[in-house]
């Protein structure tokens, strides 16, 4: 019976990690349970149910992660109990409900503390930051991001390091500190080379021009505009190279001149338009949109800024609706 129990259990938890069909996934993780194992496997497996359910039904993921959480308490499963609250956190954070993420992230990352469990503390220390980000401390999350980020590279864990430092580089940004967050743009388009990621690559070139403009530098800015769009073409990222030129027509339209402008606008447009990005597309569209209006071509104008702002309405985009009715 233990034999067919471990040689079912290898089998399914076989397809859990290979199935790329998430139903089919969430089927497996129950028929685990129908075969009654032990307290600790119960727990993981509600666990993991707690997490695949989290983007189909969050009632239900929050039913899985409070079993979780009840078991590894009955048993005194600190390690199924941390993993517990992470997993309610995220659910929480998820709907914006961060005083309640927060708290039972708190109670996650005592436990791994007393667990001396550093990969746990690094995560929950950076999502711990970003609930405080989202909430506009920024002092508080920069003071958790470090922390996660010290943690991940004393066990010489690059990637997450350079997530961190993408993190901390962003909440420099919302500070308005441009300087600091160019530094650390930079240093994070280094750590990109090295791991031979393109696609982060990218993002970063992406960012290092977004901050030389904030600080009123658009030789260098426009260079690593360039830079983003050559390397995200020949990758073919059409998200990241539609942002590009997003970004690098609004430079040019500051700059006056607008022929070109218009030329990467309605390249960004396309591209949206192509990946049915509907976020991009009313950004794209309210750029023209005020691009025409800088161009005195005013038949043009309302066309581009109407449509922008009913997409940002379908999604509640305020920075987005408050820039079209500026215009209009």
């Amino acid at each position: 019976m233990c034999n067919k129990f471990i040689s079912t259990l290898f089998v399914l938890l076989s397809f859990y990690s290979f199935s790329q069909d998430q139903a089919k996934v969430i089927d497996s993780l129950k028929q685990i349970i129908k075969l009654k194992p032990s307290d600790s496997i119960k727990a993981k497996v509600y666990s993991d149910l707690c997490w695949y359910y989290r983007n189909t039904s969050t009632d239900s993921a929050f039913y899985y992660g409070g079993l979780a959480l009840g078991i590894s308490q009955k048993n005194k499963n600190k390690l199924g109990e941390a993993q517990a609250y992470n997993d309610l956190g995220i659910l929480h954070y998820g709907l914006a409900e961060y005083s309640k993420a927060l708290e039972v992230y708190e109670k996650s990352l005592k436990i791994r503390q007393s667990l001396k469990d550093s990969s746990g503390i690094a995560s929950l220390h950076n999502k711990i930051g970003l609930v405080y980000q989202n909430t506009f401390k920024m002092d508080s999350a920069i003071t958790h991001a470090t922390k996660a980020l010290k943690i991940y590279e004393a066990r010489n864990n690059i990637r997450y390091a350079a997530v961190l430092k993408n993190n901390i580089a962003n909440i420099y940004k919302g500070l308005k500190q441009y300087k600091k967050a160019l530094e650390a743009h930079l240093e994070l388009a280094e750590l990109n080379k090295e791991l031979n990621d393109a696609r982060a690559l990218v993002k970063s070139y992406n960012n290092i021009a977004n901050a030389y403009l904030h600080l009123t530098d658009t030789v260098n800015s426009t260079l690593y505009y360039k830079k983003g769009i050559e390397l995200a073409k020949i990758n073919n990222f059409k998200t990241g190279l539609a942002a590009l030129y997003n970004n690098y027509g609004s430079l040019l339209q500051s700059k006056g001149e607008y022929g070109k402008a218009l030329k990467s606008l309605e390249e960004s447009l396309r591209l949206r338009q192509e990946l049915d990005d509907r976020f991009g597309i009313a950004s794209s569209s309210i750029r023209i949109g005020g691009l025409y209006l800088d161009m005195k071509a005013f038949n043009k104008v309302e066309r581009n800024l109407r449509l922008g702002l009913k997409l940002s309405e379908e999604f509640n985009a305020n920075e987005l609706k408050v820039e079209a009715y500026d215009k209009l």
